[in-house]
């Protein structure tokens, strides 16, 4: 909020964030490095839908020794959830604006 000089740059900022500025200007999804999480952002909402449960379920049913599997999938992801936070944990220049 304090980074913008007046509100129509806060405007077009939010607007950007939603997906509602189009793909010109100064403000769109690449100037903000959203394009890099859009994968993420994909697969997080495919995980919280209640079809995957479904699946896990289905697998858990057919055979116990898939829970082996779920949960070395969940301890990879919580890795690479933990190395995403610790790559760019540190910034020099985080106070840099103020």
């Amino acid at each position: 909020m304090f980074k913008f000089s007046d509100l129509y740059t806060m405007k077009l900022y939010v607007k950007t964030l939603i997906g509602r500025n189009g793909w010109l200007g100064l403000e769109n999804l690449r100037s903000m490095n959203l394009l890099m999480y859009l994968p993420f952002i994909v697969l997080g909402i495919l995980v919280s839908l209640p079809v995957f449960e479904n699946v896990c379920q289905r697998l858990l049913k057919i055979s116990p020794k898939y829970q082996i599997l779920l949960d070395a999938c969940l301890l990879a992801l919580l890795a690479i959830s933990v190395a995403f936070v610790l790559a760019n944990g540190f910034n020099v220049f985080i106070y840099e604006q103020f």
